[in-house]
C-alpha cells in the first residue's frame, strides 16, 4: 500500500539531491532530514502499514515546505513555471493512483463524500 508513496518520496529526495537542498542552511537541513526519516520509516516498517503510515506522516508534514523550495530554487521564470506544472501533474497522478490502489468507489468522487 505504501509503494506509491515510497516511490514519490524517493523521487522528491532524488530531486533534492540534484538541486542541493540541505546544504545551504540549518533550516533546509532539518526539513530535508525529516523527509528522509519519513521515507526510511516507511521502508523499514512497510509490513506494518498503519503504524508506518501514521508515524511517517509526522515527518512528512515538512513536504509542504520542501516541494515549493525545490520549485523556488529554479532561477529562470519560464523553467520554474514548466516545473511547477509538471510537479502538479505528477502530484495529481500519484493521488489518483493512491485512490485507485485503495479500491475506493465513490460516485462523483469530488462532490459526494458519502
Amino acid at each position: 500500500a505504501f509503494y506509491i508513496v515510497m516511490i514519490y518520496q524517493l523521487l522528491v529526495i532524488g530531486v533534492c539531491m540534484l538541486i542541493g537542498v540541505g546544504r545551504n542552511n540549518n533550516y533546509e537541513r532539518i526539513i530535508y532530514n525529516m523527509y528522509i526519516c519519513s521515507t526510511m520509516w516507511l521502508m523499514i516498517f512497510s509490513k506494518l502499514g498503519i503504524f508506518a503510515g501514521r508515524v511517517a506522516t509526522i515527518f512528512t508534514t515538512v513536504e509542504m515546505f520542501l516541494i515549493p523550495y525545490i520549485i523556488y530554487s529554479i532561477s529562470n521564470k519560464y523553467t520554474r513555471c514548466i516545473c511547477l506544472i509538471i510537479a502538479v501533474a505528477i502530484y495529481l497522478f500519484i493521488m489518483i493512483l493512491k485512490v485507485d490502489s485503495q479500491s475506493v468507489t465513490y460516485d462523483n468522487f469530488i462532490f459526494h463524500v458519502f
